[in-house]
């Protein structure tokens, strides 16, 4: 005579925003994957053409801050957030961490990754470099926190113009894959020759 969820049930939905996170994407794909399953599957590159979940992460519109770009921006961010959230606790456990003072996130998008290293590592400063209106975006989302005073967000190019130095350990998390390989080659070369002498490199995908 009563309506009560399950133990495991219960167990799940500590993880509400992330399951979420991973439905609202399933959804915004599934349209792709029923029309274009046979072009997926034979022609990879034509399927990124015609692919519309692809024009979600439109990178080109976190430059220039205005309205419509912060909502564009924030749309992809909140699923990226929610992935972090919980591979951050995983990353943060890393030795690397406890040895290092000054990280910089390379791509670190909302500063999730950020805000679960310095919870974890209190003597660690952390620079977040990414585009600008991502960067002002992951401002408002570390704002408040404790740890917000440790981390500061650059708006940059990990491409173009001079990576930030004085950073002993550069992290760059989820971000390779996203680029063709010349193009990640060259963000691995420039980060590490901004690093100082006996630094770290880690790559976490």
């Amino acid at each position: 005579g009563r309506v009560a969820l399950t133990p495991g049930f219960r167990q799940a939905l500590q993880y509400r925003d992330l399951l979420e996170a991973k439905l609202e994407f399933a959804r915004l794909a599934l349209p792709d994957v029923a029309q274009l399953l046979p072009v997926m599957l034979h022609a990879p590159d034509e399927f990124r053409r015609r692919s519309r979940i692809y024009s979600l992460f439109s990178y080109g519109r976190s430059v220039d801050d205005t309205p419509e770009n912060c909502q564009a921006t924030a749309r992809w961010m909140r699923f990226t957030t929610a992935l972090t959230r919980y591979e951050g606790q995983v990353l943060a456990t890393r030795p690397e961490f406890a040895r290092r003072r000054r990280l910089l996130d390379i791509g670190g998008n909302s500063g999730e990754l950020a805000l679960q290293l310095c919870r974890r590592h209190p003597a660690l400063q952390v620079t977040v470099l990414d585009l600008p209106v991502v960067c002002r975006l992951g401002e408002q989302h570390v704002r408040g926190r404790p740890e917000a005073g440790r981390i500061t967000f650059l708006p940059g190019d990990a491409l173009a113009g001079p990576l930030p130095p004085g950073h002993d350990l550069v992290v760059f998390k989820s971000v390779l894959h996203d680029w063709p390989d010349a193009a990640a080659r060259e963000m691995i070369r420039r980060a590490s020759e901004a690093l100082e002498p006996g630094g770290t490199l880690l790559i976490f995908e």
